[in-house]
């Protein structure tokens, strides 16, 4: 499994469909989990969303949370 980040400046995914295996929504700024063939399949077609580390993932999620604060 990889991490799949539609960033802030992406869009809505919705409906895509790779090997009979469909996203039902992955929206901006939002992570989540794919194999690696759905992962791959997803970042060539939209080409803002990418295939970020554990390690990335967590900076990102920090970053939110910290301009959430007040």
């Amino acid at each position: 499994m990889v991490i799949v980040y539609n960033p802030q400046k992406g869009a809505p995914i919705k409906g895509f469909n790779f090997e009979g295996k469909e996203v039902e929504l992955h929206d901006v700024s939002e992570m989540k989990q794919y194999e690696e063939p759905m992962a791959n399949a997803l970042v060539a077609t939209y080409p803002f969303m990418s295939i970020i580390t554990a390690e990335e993932a967590k900076v990102i999620k920090d970053e939110a949370e910290k301009a959430a604060q007040p």
